[in-house]
């Protein structure tokens, strides 16, 4: 019975250490202020590794995600569509890779989908582009054997998959459709033992042809998936990127037809990974460990306040206590303004007694209206963490859709409503 009151008193005071430091209000189920976020889905029976989505104007939207097979022994890319309500039964879509050298290519990294026509998901072809590597029993002068592949759904039918890079070293990839129905992708040539370029290019799917490759900047060692982040603006193609002494963005302009042109510093030091996204008619980038947004104004990004968020730790003789928030997501709210949304681990070391220790983590967003109005912030998820979630935000005249990969392998995506 003393245990059973001394459970309910810790648990008691990290809920109202949590809401004293986050600014929240407790809120039981069925208030209205959960009715702004929806959940569209929560897999827990997949196993994914990484995922993207695309979103359209109707509410439909497609999902692709790199799934670990039954018994780790390998992995495949499963493709699943959200239309009138609906889920489909996901489909597994990476046969048939074409060969190289006599080798076949199993499915590597990260995988992305996107469409030129946003109306809906009936109504244009969907791309779907992955990285996979050749096989090999040794390393030979062959070197290290990854690609780029795309494929095109229409109609419930599925094109050939195309490479379309060299084989080579193809890692960091970014990758997302123009209105033109163009892929355009950066990634490094490098890895984690030689500094490589990053590097950006396109794919006309119509034509067959690949675009110019520009050369961004020098490749930061410690590769991290978020080291780049690709951005499809009404008239440029925006990259920011992770180099060796800090964050910048280049941008080519005239819809991609150049010039590239100089890049400007986003952020100094060292973060761990960043986000960008077009927000407003400007590009926004959020930067992770430490958490910073940054807007771009007057050809110079400009660091914004974040209200909702605040970082804490607390070192005692016998205990340390922190909040941190990371992983952050910057998207268009819908209308005007902008969403942003991170995991949030609150983590405590009794060193005195390791039963007390915990480390919680939850899902939650905070909103910035377009005349600089914080509020929030909204608790998502109570009890979840991501691996991932890369790419996977995308606003429609339906609402701001976030999806992703949650910690234990489930796939979720979740709408704010316009």
């Amino acid at each position: 019975m003393f245990s059973s009151i001394v459970q309910f008193q810790r648990a008691f005071a990290r809920i109202s250490l949590a809401a004293v430091l986050m600014g929240l209000v407790v809120t039981l189920p069925g208030v209205a202020g959960a009715q702004t976020w929806q959940t569209l889905l929560d897999d827990n029976t997949a196993n994914a590794s990484w995922s993207h989505m695309t979103a359209f104007d109707d509410g439909s939207a497609a999902l692709v995600s790199r799934d670990y097979l039954p018994g780790y022994t390998g992995a495949g890319v499963f493709f699943r569509r959200l239309q009138g309500g609906y889920w489909s039964t996901p489909e597994r879509i990476d046969g048939g890779l074409p060969t190289y050298n006599g080798r076949t290519a199993e499915v590597m990294g990260r995988v992305f989908v996107g469409s030129a026509n946003k109306s809906s998901l009936s109504a244009a072809p969907v791309v779907v582009i992955i990285s996979a590597r050749y096989s090999r029993t040794i390393l030979d002068a062959d070197g290290n054997l990854y690609a780029l592949f795309v494929r095109r759904w229409n109609a419930g039918q599925w094109s050939s998959w195309t490479r379309i890079t060299p084989v080579g070293n193809v890692n960091d990839v970014s990758a997302d459709v123009d209105c033109q129905g163009r892929v355009w992708y950066t990634w490094n040539d490098g890895d984690n033992l030689i500094n490589g370029q990053y590097r950006l290019s396109s794919y006309h799917l119509a034509s067959g042809t690949s675009g110019t490759v520009y050369t961004l900047d020098a490749a930061s060692r410690t590769l991290t998936w978020r080291s780049t982040s690709l951005v499809i603006a009404p008239d440029a193609i925006w990259v920011t990127y992770r180099a060796p002494d800090g964050i910048y963005a280049r941008r080519l302009a005239n819809q991609g037809a150049g010039p590239l042109e100089p890049r400007i510093a986003v952020q100094t030091g060292f973060p761990e990974g960043q986000m960008s996204a077009w927000v407003d008619g400007t590009l926004w980038v959020a930067t992770d460990n430490p958490l910073r947004l940054y807007r771009l104004s007057g050809g110079a990004f400009v660091q914004e306040s974040i209200s909702g968020l605040p970082s804490y730790y607390e070192e005692t003789e016998s205990s340390i206590e922190s909040i941190t928030h990371y992983l952050p997501v910057v998207a268009q709210r819908p209308g005007s303004g902008l969403v942003l949304v991170a995991v949030r681990q609150h983590h405590f070391e009794d060193w005195v007694n390791s039963s007390n220790d915990f480390d919680e983590s939850a899902l939650v967003a905070v909103e910035r209206s377009s005349s600089g109005v914080w509020s929030g912030p909204t608790t998502l998820d109570p009890a979840e963490s991501w691996s991932e979630i890369g790419n996977a935000a995308a606003t429609s005249a339906a609402g701001l859709f976030i999806g992703g990969t949650k910690s234990s392998g489930a796939l979720f995506l979740q709408r704010r409503l316009p």
